[in-house]
């Protein structure tokens, strides 16, 4: 006999940056027992379980959010609270007073909850064991499912924590790891400078699968840069390592940027590091 409280459906709230997260949640959901079926499952980032072609994002979200059997899932991080349609999505859930679950993941810290989330309730952190134990059976108990053998729920879970921590730990590098530019200096008509300051705060020696840089002059002149390999190949960033380098790049004249005018408060750089 279906039970008025069962839950048909899972609404993971997420920023699209923590999507690596995502996916180890799900496929966790899907060893709990909830089929791979976007009818129980909607995750905006996974192919499958996210919006049909064609529809609108909004009315869609709205449409999701207004069903009775469904339940929000918050993956909060740092991410989270830094992109606006995640905070409106947790405001809709906060309107509309649909059950919810948080799970924090490993590098966000608790004190950090705040907006239409009520820090006082129960929320835990993706690696933890026995966080995972609880909202397993909670699961269980909502979607009206067979109970797992204990067995094959500790090896589920295990390999669930062993990535997440895999996750967490490029992730936690990332957000100590720093590089910076410092100078911009014209060396030719095809030639750039640039002067760099690479910052690493962990106790890991670094090396970079990718630096990229995106500079923007005073006019708002954009130009794309990426590091050859002649430098990544060989360049290691050692253990609490704070230095300065410079690196020469090849660009377009024809580009309307300009170097004497570069704004580096404006500038980007994006990079990822090797486990």
């Amino acid at each position: 006999m279906r039970s008025n409280n069962k839950i048909d459906k899972i609404f993971i709230s997420h920023s699209v940056k923590d999507v690596e997260y995502v996916k180890s949640l799900v496929q966790l959901l899907n060893d709990i027992g909830i089929k791979k079926s976007e009818n129980y499952i909607f995750c905006s980032s996974l192919s499958g379980y996210g919006i049909p072609y064609g529809e609108s994002i909004f009315e869609f979200l709205k449409e999701e959010l207004n069903k009775s059997n469904i339940m929000v899932l918050f993956v909060l991080s740092h991410n989270y609270y830094q992109s606006p349609p995640c905070l409106n999505e947790m405001g809709a859930a906060w309107i509309t007073s649909k059950s919810y679950n948080s799970i924090l993941t490993p590098n966000f810290d608790f004190r950090h909850i705040s907006g239409a989330i009520d820090s006082s309730k129960i929320s835990f952190h993706m690696h933890d064991e026995n966080g995972l134990n609880t909202f397993k059976d909670k699961i269980v108990k909502l979607f009206e499912l067979e109970e797992i053998d204990y067995k094959i729920w500790g090896e589920d879970r295990k390999r669930f924590i062993e990535t997440i921590k895999g996750i967490s730990y490029i992730e936690a590098t990332n957000l100590n790891t720093q590089v910076q530019v410092e100078k911009v200096k014209k060396l030719n008509d095809e030639e750039l400078e640039l002067q760099l300051r690479f910052i690493n705060v962990t106790d890991k020696d670094i090396e970079f699968k990718f630096i990229d840089f995106e500079l923007v002059d005073s006019f708002g002149n954009e130009i794309q840069l990426l590091a050859e390999d002649k430098y990544l190949e060989n360049y290691t960033l050692y253990r609490k390592e704070n230095k300065v380098v410079k690196w020469v790049f090849q660009y377009d004249y024809k580009s309307n940027y300009n170097p004497r005018r570069d704004n580096g408060n404006l500038s980007k750089v994006s990079f990822e590091i090797y486990s």
